[in-house]
């Protein structure tokens, strides 16, 4: 990996927020990765992952 490797993404979490009994919530997002440079794969869609997000808190 001499080229370097390079990635961008885009996260949004907490697009569905849902309360559990008014003491915790649970979060759901989505997010969208890149990979471009020297050590791309030949299509867009192989260069593309999807995440995703599973959040929970107090």
């Amino acid at each position: 990996m001499e080229k370097g490797y390079f990635e961008s993404g885009l996260m949004l979490s907490n697009l569905l927020r849902f309360k559990y009994l008014n003491l915790i919530y649970y979060g759901l997002g989505v997010g969208a990765f890149y990979r471009y440079g020297n050590y791309s794969l030949p299509t867009t869609s192989d260069n593309l992952a999807f995440k995703l997000i599973i959040s929970a808190g107090f």
